[in-house]
């Protein structure tokens, strides 16, 4: 969320993280506050408000590939009771692949408007634009570890950075997939992908204070556009329009009390429209697989409640509760357009206008649907304090996902039922030597119920594989997080992030129509009948979950050397570790990532005022290549993991002046 308002879209958070006073990290369910879709946690990005007095900085970054960055804000004070707030952040950045993709070309500005006519009562204006351009962003071809030895001779790309619309990449995908190589280097010279998002918030905050609490009601609007041209051995052109629209209202009291308590409500309405095509490579030559999406809407309602009350001096009973309705509809439908033999597919894709395949064009699919869940999601424990500096703590909380649907061109289960979780967490935080010292360590045990997983799924009448969601069954997964931070001098600090995590999937199944699916992991295929339609269980039951390393953690030293009357430096290094994972979720050894670390330093200079600063950074020094995930094979990539790879060596300078 944004200053309170949730954002829909995981795009429409891309280009917030500038300006900002405190990023927020909310481990574990956080359903009675936050809502429908905070199962495993919740990320609340506060911004710099608008202050009494004039200010501001402007800071610019220059780096390796091609990048330049300008960030600034100016506070300004319009009278003794209306002070705003006017900040922008504008990037540049070639992409870190070979073929120009995974660039980053955006603007953003953000204004702020605040009117406080007393102590007690405060209105904050906000509005924001963001417009994400550039080619977008692409995956590679995965590095082949372990025992995983290739059917074809030709190599993978000796660079792992190698787009897959490079000249090394094709010649590896045609030794296995020839007319994908074919359909990608006769398309992307002429057709380049590109990347076009705006993104609109609009929102208020009104407090009003009174002797008894407080009361707070917060209007907003998120708005986004997006079209884009994307895909590798495959072309796909989606488009989106979605508008959501919410109000939150609550009340609480004195910050002050014994208790201390929260209640309110919250509803939104959001309403999207959306196509896609894609033109998929075939042995025979292609075909338009698509959906026109005319209306998926999703309509929610809550109430909810929280209350923190001491039970003695050291003993604090905390209990929360929400009941949360959400109901989602889907009109439009999908298609598969096969192109005649001598057709030219590259001059009828992307349809457009009146073009466009109609609903009754023969195989066509209507996925018209209507879904509504409800659910009361719950939060209860204790905390003790053992002293004014050490305490302990334990709770039991509830989370919940919402169902809905995907864009399924052939099959008529397009939906997927809520995602419910319950977490069991103990812990104690601590802070020793006059606060220099902070330990902090938690436990905790997850148990899901139909977790909601998205992969790529065989489609035998298509002839490939297209995203579907389904629902995992059962999960559990359970680990320990440890965080230590502590002066060793007055000048120097160490801090530790570690966690050891356990994660298995009890149930994981699932059915897809038709026979000839297709694995290759460590996934079992079985052949059978449901509801009289012929097809194959896909059980990857036992498998770790996807993206989830045993260990993991990061260890940082910053040491600040004063110079007098010369400022200031501050040097911080930093490793992060990983243990090994599997990145996408049919769990083949081609998507085994190994364990790795990287290494990540800055060195600052500040001056003497602290107005002036002027920044080396470097990230990932040792140039470490490693996946973060990926869509899972298909029969259209045989013997190839198309996977999504963290950015390589970056480093660059960063001039700042605060006045």
């Amino acid at each position: 969320s944004l200053d309170g308002v949730y954002l829909p879209k995981s795009y429409d958070a891309y280009k917030i993280f500038f300006d900002l006073q405190r990023v927020e990290v909310l481990k574990g369910p956080q359903g009675t506050l936050y809502g429908r879709n905070a199962t495993a946690g919740a990320l609340n990005i506060i911004t710099v408000q608008p202050k009494f007095d004039f200010g501001g900085f402007a800071q610019v970054e220059a780096g390796n590939y091609s990048l330049y960055s300008f960030t600034g804000a100016l506070n300004v004070p319009l009278s003794d009771i209306v002070a705003a707030r006017l900040s922008t952040q504008v990037t540049d950045r070639d992409g870190y692949l070979t073929d120009g993709l995974n660039d980053d070309k955006s603007q953003s500005v953000r204004l702020q408007v605040l009117y406080q006519p007393n102590e007690k009562t405060s209105l904050s204006v906000l509005g924001s634009y963001s417009h994400l351009g550039g080619r977008g962003s692409n995956s590679v071809i995965a590095e082949r570890f372990g025992s995983t030895p290739s059917i074809t001779s030709v190599p993978n790309p000796s660079d792992p950075w190698a787009g897959t619309t490079d000249p090394a990449s094709l010649a590896r995908i045609a030794a296995t997939n020839p007319t994908s190589a074919a359909l990608a280097s006769a398309w992307f010279p002429v057709h380049p992908n590109f990347h076009d998002v705006d993104i609109y918030v609009a929102a208020a905050t009104l407090e009003h204070r009174m002797d008894w609490g407080s009361i707070t009601v917060i209007p907003s609007l998120v708005s986004s556009r997006l079209e884009d041209q994307n895909g590798n051995v495959s072309v796909g052109h989606p488009t989106d329009d979605d508008d959501q629209y919410a109000l939150e209202a609550r009340v609480a009291g004195p910050d002050a009390a014994r208790i201390k308590w929260v209640f309110g409500g919250f509803a939104s309405q959001e309403n999207q429209s959306h196509t896609d095509q894609r033109l998929i490579p075939i042995p025979v030559g292609a075909f338009n697989a698509g959906d026109n999406i005319r209306q998926r809407d999703a309509s929610t309602w809550a109430i909810f409640g929280e209350a923190d009350s001491y039970l003695t001096n050291s003993l604090q009973l905390i209990t929360g509760m929400r009941f949360t309705d959400v109901k989602k509809n889907l009109r439009g439908y999908a298609f598969n357009y096969g192109f005649a033999p001598g057709e030219d597919a590259f001059g009828t894709f992307p349809f457009s206008g009146s073009t466009w395949p109609g609903p009754d064009y023969p195989g066509a699919v209507i996925l018209d649907g209507d879904k509504e869940n409800s659910q009361l999601t719950y939060r209860v424990g204790l905390q003790y304090d053992l002293t004014e500096d050490s305490m302990l703590y334990a709770t039991v909380a509830s989370g919940f996902k919402s169902g809905g649907f995907f864009n399924s061109p052939v099959q008529s289960d397009n939906s997927y039922k809520p995602e419910k979780l319950t977490a069991y967490t103990v812990g104690s935080k601590n802070r020793f030597f006059n606060s220099r010292w902070q330990v902090n360590a938690e436990g905790f045990y997850w148990d899901y119920t139909d977790k909601q997983e998205t992969f790529l799924g065989w489609v035998a009448a298509l002839g490939t594989s297209i995203l579907q969601t389904r629902n995992a069954g059962k999960v559990k997964l359970y680990g320990v997080d440890l965080s230590v931070s502590g002066l060793i001098t007055s000048e120097d600090l160490i801090q530790l992030q570690a966690e050891y995590l356990h994660s298995k999937y009890d149930q994981f199944s699932y059915f897809l129509k038709g026979t000839n699916n297709v694995t290759y992991g460590a996934c079992i295929l079985t052949t059978t009948t449901q509801d009289g339609v012929e097809g194959q269980v896909n059980d990857c039951s036992g498998n770790p979950l996807v993206r989830a390393p045993e260990f993991s953690g990061r260890l940082e030293f910053t040491h600040t050397q004063p110079m007098a009357e010369k400022g200031t430096l501050i040097f911080n290094a930093a490793l992060n570790y990983s243990d090994s994972y599997f990145a996408a979720s049919d769990f083949s050894p081609l998507e085994h990532q190994p364990a790795y670390e990287t290494y990540d330093a800055y060195l600052t200079w500040q001056s003497p005022s602290t107005n002036w600063s002027l920044t080396g950074w470097g990230k990932n020094l040792s140039n470490e290549n490693y996946y973060t995930g990926g869509p899972g094979q298909t029969p259209a990539l045989l013997d190839v993991f198309n996977a999504e790879i963290a950015p390589p060596r970056t480093f660059g300078v960063r001039v700042r002046y605060k006045f």
